[in-house]
């Protein structure tokens, strides 16, 4: 598979030190991408109008307002769901003949979540806008060949930088979580990385939110890709597994998301405050691209779980 062949040529020139929780799917898939991901999962309200300008290609799904399991106090009807995540990515491998892995790499990603991609007007999928790329302890251009790899794989992948820069997010005593991401322009051999400006600024407390279920957190994370370029047929299944427990307890969090000027017009400079987060480790195993039917047809329903 293409995919596979351009992560096995250009991961195998990447290598990183760190300690997190461990990957647990790689002995037992040893032809995919696999990785543990410490990460914080925002789902941010914003205008239907908003997110429909974000994916100009495909229309909206209704997002499924009535179903308690997710939504416990519904969804308003004017308003779209965008799906907002930051954490440290650690053991990412391949392992199918020569052993390739990254240590770890900090990761974080913006989508709009229920997307037609197939016109039946039923099944999900979700659009990705863009994926930051950092490396551990300003290890700056570590992040260079995995976002090369993201991008000409159909996800649009940046370098970017970490505050903090080596772990999943900065923890204070008043019981607050905060993570800054800045997209990194132009790399220069005698002055280094430029940064360009503000991704996300993020910020969360443990008061639970109230708005959405643990399932809304794993039902959107698990809606297939739409892949764009070259491969814009496709789709990918990036599976997130949070039912793995013994490294976090998963948790419900409330927060703000501050969009700076290196994310999509529509929503730069604007902060949504109050939003529903999720705390959690995911064990991600990450497919080849298929065809947009088979993405759907062969979601794990265990993801759910």
């Amino acid at each position: 598979m293409l995919y596979t062949a351009i992560y096995t040529v250009l991961w195998g020139l990447v290598g990183l030190t760190a300690a997190q929780a461990p990957n647990t799917l790689a002995n037992d898939n040893p032809n995919l991408r696999t990785a543990s991901y410490n990460a914080t999962f925002f789902i941010v309200s914003v205008p239907k109008s908003t997110a429909q300008a974000l994916v100009p290609t495909y229309s909206l799904l209704p997002v499924p307002s009535d179903d308690d399991s997710i939504f416990p106090n519904g969804f308003p009807a004017d308003q779209h769901p965008l799906l907002v995540a930051s954490g440290l990515q650690n053991d990412i491998r391949i392992t199918a003949g020569v052993p390739l892995q990254i240590q770890a790499l900090l990761g974080a990603q913006y989508s709009v979540p229920y997307v037609d991609r197939l016109g039946n007007g039923k099944d999900a999928f979700q659009y990705q806008l863009n994926n930051y790329i950092g490396g551990l302890d300003g290890q700056n251009t570590m992040s260079l060949v995995p976002a090369l790899v993201g991008t000409v794989a159909g996800t649009p992948a940046v370098p970017a930088t970490y505050d903090p820069n080596d772990k999943a997010y900065n923890v204070y005593p008043t019981d607050e979580y905060s993570v800054l991401v800045k997209q990194i322009g132009v790399f220069n051999a005698l002055s280094g990385p430029s940064v360009q400006g503000e991704a996300f600024d993020l910020y969360s407390s443990n008061t639970p939110t109230t708005t959405y279920t643990p399932k809304a957190f794993k039902a959107m994370n698990n809606q297939p890709l739409i892949l764009q370029g070259l491969v814009s047929t496709m789709c990918l299944r990036n599976n997130y597994y949070f039912n793995d427990t013994r490294f976090m307890e998963p948790v419900l969090r409330s927060g703000s998301v501050t969009f700076g000027s290196a994310v999509k017009s529509e929503l730069k400079g604007q902060v949504y405050e109050d939003q529903g987060a999720f705390a959690a480790v995911a064990q991600i195993l990450g497919h080849n691209p298929e065809s947009c039917e088979d993405a759907i047809a062969k979601n794990d329903p265990a993801v759910l779980e």
